[in-house]
């Protein structure tokens, strides 16, 4: 029963957002039309008459919509609830401080309420005739069925009927309002008859069913193909989405169809087809490759699907608090176009499923800007790997991978990496991950980056840190399986970060090959305070790391204190290739290493090189540097334990 019921609350919500996103509303407005389907008026007390209701109309304080015969309208309030009026309906919409209201003359609606979006106290009230619905955070519908004849001959008790589907509402007397309510939870229904107390029952998929069957409609396209394409605007899907979440946070989903038109109609199956707001499609097996299979219980999947959104795939906008115990999206042979990011935050958004990737994409050609972004002081917290990339021959990001700006956090918390590349190939413009800002902070307790089974990445830097807090308990780069990573410029630039910047290694090769084009491979600046915990690269089986720059190289009174040494080698055959110029003659060796040192920097180095037998590290030329230390204030300490 209870999983019908979420099943139904998918539908309804589908029912409510699927056949076309609002445009912006009118701030004068209490409400803007979704979708009209067939014919509806709209009665205003400023006008003689009433007009024809369109598409995309604002609805204002007072009005009274009436539904014709075959007809369907759907009604967003303010980004708070969406409201369903069947044919040969009418129902007015009044507010005031703290409360909405929808007075149902006659007929049928469905409303959904998101909580997270009302404010303390706030409430919507549905009244009927005989009954007083109130709801802070619910999914129902509400009917009123008016008998043919009085068997006495006088007027007719109206039955009203609320059908709960999730959620928790108050039904009260309409002509005893302080009475004491009769609750109804999920899956109920209440009928009351005249001003009797009403009676109480459960509500079985089937009558469900059954409820919801005159609440669906065909996509109409009111203003002609070309103008209703205009405004499928991928922030309103993003804002319906986010709307969908928060009524029921379990469910929600987003995209759109293959062609990037509508929204196709949902599918209500087992727990395998669970989606809302875009094409629907079962959740298959990985195809091939390590790591968890799909999960098959995404809010939305795509299989062999071509989806092309103009903005954000996903977004929690300030006011929105999203938990999601499931994954977000899971992809087979697809192809994703994004023109902004992802994953979009600037609320609070959880992803509390340790057990598999956030987002899944085997295998997958995609297009985006960002990975996921973080602004205005948005939380994301992950359990397990945020994005984990199975075999696809092109994943391109255009901007960032992980953006974490204006006061927001991004956090891993289980022992996964951020981002999980299994035999992929990822172009990144700029940084993997990109975090600006002294109260930006990014915690990553799996590391930052595994690449497995030939996966390559290209990508301007690894990490790039101004001030924020980079606080990791694993590796940011794990290469394993002949992978391979090329950083452009410095591989991870830290500068002005504070002193709980930490991690215990930067680079964990096996087998594989790390090339620092132009620049260092940590690169520290502005008085940063780092401190690694053990060695700071680490080459295992036959790796290679070249370094078209230096190692490590500090300015601007920066410290580093690393607890191992500055490379570790595992087994023979690993390689360093070193390529600079610095000291312009033979450089200083200390420990057996040659440094740059300029302006006065102290260097304390002990054992910088483990296991150096059968492993080279070949520099270009006597005045190359493996390492590049200078101001006045700057130091390395190198522990070697």
């Amino acid at each position: 029963m209870r999983r019908w019921a979420l099943k139904a609350v998918v539908l309804l919500l589908l029912l409510a957002l699927g056949s076309s996103p609002a445009p912006a509303q009118s701030a004068a407005g209490v409400g803007i039309v979704t979708t009209l389907s067939g014919q509806a008026s709209v009665a205003r007390a400023a006008l003689p008459q009433p007009l024809p209701l369109r598409f995309k109309d604002d609805v204002f304080e007072k009005d009274r919509i009436s539904t014709a015969e075959k007809s369907i309208v759907r009604v967003l309030l303010r980004g708070k609830a969406l409201v369903t009026v069947r044919e040969l309906s009418v129902l007015t919409i009044t507010e005031e401080t703290g409360r909405s209201t929808v007075d149902l003359a006659s007929g049928k609606i469905a409303v959904g309420v998101a909580r997270q979006r009302m404010r303390p106290g706030e409430v919507i009230e549905i009244r009927t005739p005989n009954a007083v619905a109130v709801v802070r955070g619910t999914v129902l519908v509400v009917e009123i069925i008016q008998a043919s004849a009085s068997s006495h001959g006088g007027p007719t008790p109206a039955t009203t009927n609320v059908h709960v589907l999730h959620g928790l509402v108050d039904v009260f007397l309409a002509n005893n309002p302080g009475a004491p309510p009769t609750q109804v939870g999920s899956m109920q229904t209440l009928s009351r008859i005249g001003n009797a107390p009403g009676q109480l029952r459960s509500l079985t998929p089937e009558a469900a069913e059954r409820i919801l069957a005159d609440l669906r409609s065909d996509p109409q396209f009111s203003q002609g193909p070309d103008e209703f394409q205009d405004v499928l605007d991928a922030r309103e899907q993003s804002r319906a989405l986010t709307l969908a979440l928060a009524i029921a946070p379990a469910l929600g989903g987003g995209g759109t169809g293959a062609n990037g038109g509508a929204p196709s109609q949902p599918v209500v199956g087992d727990d395998r087809n669970v989606c809302s707001l875009g094409a629907c499609a079962s959740g298959g097996e990985g195809s091939g490759g390590s790591g968890p299979a799909k999960s098959r219980k995404a809010v939305t999947t795509y299989n062999n699907q071509v989806v092309n959104v103009a903005g954000d795939f996903y977004s929690v906008p300030n006011t929105g608090n999203i938990a999601l115990s499931q994954p977000l999206l899971e992809t087979t042979a697809s192809k994703l176009t994004f023109g902004g990011s992802l994953i979009d935050v600037k609320g609070v958004l959880a992803a509390n499923d340790a057990a598999n990737p956030f987002v899944y994409l085997d295998p997958t050609i995609t297009t985006l800007k960002n990975l996921v972004k973080l602004s205005g002081g948005g939380v994301f917290t992950a359990a397990s790997t945020i994005i984990k990339d199975l075999g696809s021959p092109a994943l391109t990001v255009t901007g960032d991978g992980l953006v974490v700006t204006g006061n927001s956090s991004l956090a891993t918390t289980g022992a996964a990496a951020a981002i999980a590349l299994d035999g992929s190939a990822m172009t990144e413009s700029g940084n993997v991950l990109a975090a600006n800002g002294a109260l930006s902070a990014v915690t990553l307790k799996g590391g930052l980056l595994d690449q497995t089974n030939g996966a390559v990445v290209t990508a301007q830097r690894l990490a790039g840190v101004n001030a924020a807090l980079l606080d990791a308990s694993a590796p940011l780069l794990s290469l394993m399986g002949n992978s391979a990573f090329t950083s452009l410029l410095d591989a991870v630039d830290l500068a002005s970060v504070n002193p709980a910047t930490q991690f215990p290694t930067l680079a964990r090769l096996d087998s594989s090959t790390f090339t620092v084009t132009a620049g260092a491979a940590l690169n520290l600046s502005g008085n940063s305070i780092v401190s690694v915990g053990a060695d700071l690269f680490t080459l295992a089986n036959k790796s290679t790391l070249i370094l078209n720059g230096v190692l490590l190289s500090l300015s601007g009174n920066s410290s580093l204190t690393i607890t191992g040494a500055l490379l570790n080698f595992v087994g023979t055959g690993n390689k360093v290739l070193v390529t600079n110029s610095l000291c312009g003659g033979p450089c200083p060796m200390i420990a057996g290493i040659p440094v740059f040192i300029t302006g006065g920097a102290t260097v304390s180095i002990t054992n910088p090189i483990k296991n150096a037998f059968g492993n080279t590290i070949t520099y270009s030329s006597p005045s190359a540097a493996l390492i590049s230390v200078s101001g006045a204030k700057s130091s390395l300490t190198v522990l070697g334990k």
